[in-house]
């Protein structure tokens, strides 16, 4: 039971890393997006990419900061006191970014 709960410990470590990849990513195609009469057909591709990717960030940060992550099964977050208190601080921006986004 130890090591299952480290595993799952360290894939949640994993999912919080990876939200600076997808919020890059985003940024990524957002650029190419306001661009997109160089990319002709890809523009479509990554229109949808951009959707897919933004609904993975937002879900995958409202997990970890609600300390139940659900994606192909669910974690438990341990989120000390003083994330909870980052979070909240995160909140007005992440928000801001997400509705300028969408």
């Amino acid at each position: 039971n130890a090591l299952k709960d480290l595993l799952d410990d360290s894939h949640v470590v994993n999912l919080a890393g990876r939200q600076r990849m997808l919020s890059q990513r985003l940024s990524k195609i957002a650029v190419l997006l306001i661009n997109e009469d160089r990319f002709g057909k890809e523009s479509e591709y990554y229109r949808q990419e951009f959707a897919t990717v933004l609904t993975l960030w937002k879900k995958c940060h409202e997990g970890l900061k609600s300390g139940k992550l659900k994606l192909e099964k669910t974690y438990f977050v341990k989120n000390s006191s003083k994330i909870n208190q980052m979070f909240e601080v995160l909140s007005p921006y992440f928000d801001s970014m997400y509705g300028n986004m969408e």
